[in-house]
């Protein structure tokens, strides 16, 4: 939150702005180091991250960290096995 007294939110910010592929941020007006789960808007916008990462499919998952390691990415070939 804004008026976190542990860690200043411009240090997330900055590290939001640094990211390949960020995820849309949530700054809480008023939230300190340990009450986000006061807010709402919080637990709103923790509910979509969770819901996104579970939708990501695992193989698009392993092949984005692949790539940001600079590993060669596999391609689809059928193991036999269901998604």
């Amino acid at each position: 939150g804004t008026e976190d007294d542990v860690v200043n939110w411009l240090h997330g910010n900055k590290l939001w702005k640094m990211a390949r592929d960020p995820y849309e941020p949530l700054w809480i007006k008023g939230g300190g180091h340990c009450n986000l789960e006061l807010y709402p808007d919080y637990i709103r916008h923790l509910c979509r991250f969770i819901q996104e990462m579970e939708n990501m499919n695992t193989k698009i998952r392993l092949n984005k960290i692949r790539q940001e390691l600079h590993l060669p990415i596999r391609s689809n070939t059928n193991t036999g096995s269901a998604n």
